[in-house]
């Protein structure tokens, strides 16, 4: 019997284990909300294309809606829309997965959440290292993980 952490390492420290959809790192600031009926409209109706994100939720999002998730990366916010296709409970609220229908942003997607896990990286590295070191820190990241971080 395999354990979680065996598959977890069999998916990947980027990809959510049991969709395969990239994981947004718990600890990078993101919000997710349901989009209103008036924004829902303009959404195309295609079927998932197996691009997608999981991210963490303290509300619930019931399967089927139409969601916006924002991450901020530098001085800016970075927008996706996308369809909730999976909800699972998890101690202290709910592991959300949106699927994005267009590759546009998908690609944009795979970009920001390099970026994510890079700064939770070097946040967490950095601790150790003068602050000059975070470029060095960065490059290490790349060096290490860009080449296996998951395309979409």
């Amino acid at each position: 019997m395999q354990t979680d952490t065996a598959v977890d390492q069999q998916s990947g420290p980027f990809q959510h284990r049991a969709s395969g959809f990239l994981r947004h790192p718990d600890i990078y600031p993101h919000g997710l909300r349901p989009l209103p009926p008036w924004q829902q409209w303009r959404q195309h109706k295609r079927p998932c294309r197996g691009m997608g994100i999981v991210c963490h939720s303290r509300r619930h999002l019931s399967p089927g809606t139409w969601a916006e998730l924002t991450i901020p990366v530098r001085d800016q916010q970075e927008c996706f829309a996308g369809r909730v296709v999976m909800v699972r409970e998890t101690s202290d609220g709910y592991d959300v997965g949106l699927c994005l229908e267009s590759e546009d942003d998908g690609a944009r997607l795979r970009i920001v959440e390099q970026y994510c896990h890079m700064e939770c990286y070097c946040r967490n590295v950095d601790d150790d290292v003068p602050k000059n070191g975070h470029e060095a820190t960065a490059r290490a990241w790349v060096e290490r993980f860009a080449a296996t971080f998951p395309s979409l």
